[in-house]
């Protein structure tokens, strides 16, 4: 029998996990809508954690119409996709929010003329490529991907090359 895979260590959720609550919540109301039933990892709880019960939304039962309205109800102003299969795309074709990014789980274009921008670096996208993108292409300055390794990954004394058996 062929194996699921493990959605419980997926990589977008592993990444995101604590990028909600260093938002600046002056400035910023942080919503998240799973699209996805729990899996009960600790990756999904910090993510709940960190924008509160009532700002996280879950949408795996909704059809698009309902999970676009949820969405509009919520007066989004900047719509994030990180969904990597991009198999809701069509809820941001519906334009539940006046601006839609596609953003850290699939580092290429969406190929949608609903999706306004993507977040990228200019090695995922280089600048000559532009013309292959269907959104407007916004540039991080160093790198597009965040990283949680502190979160996941304590930080622990050095060990000599003989304890990790180099």
């Amino acid at each position: 029998p062929q194996q699921q895979p493990r959605r419980s260590h997926h990589v977008t959720a592993h990444l995101l996990q604590t990028v909600f609550q260093r938002h600046d919540t002056e400035r910023f109301e942080v919503f998240c809508y799973a699209l996805n039933p729990s899996d009960g990892s600790l990756f999904r709880r910090r993510i709940m954690e960190s924008v509160g019960d009532d700002h996280f939304r879950e949408l795996h039962t909704a059809t698009d119409i309902e999970a676009s309205l949820s969405v509009n109800d919520d007066l989004i102003s900047i719509l994030i996709d990180t969904d990597y299969y991009k198999a809701r795309l069509s809820i941001l074709a519906l334009r539940p929010a006046p601006v839609q990014v596609n953003f850290l789980a699939h580092p290429g274009t969406s190929g949608a003329k609903f999706v306004d921008h993507i977040v990228a670096d200019r090695i995922v996208a280089p600048p000559d490529s532009s013309l292959f993108f269907s959104e407007s292409i916004l540039y991080m300055s160093h790198h597009y991907q965040v990283n949680d390794h502190r979160e996941s990954y304590p930080h622990t004394p050095d060990k000599t090359r003989l304890q990790v058996r180099l």
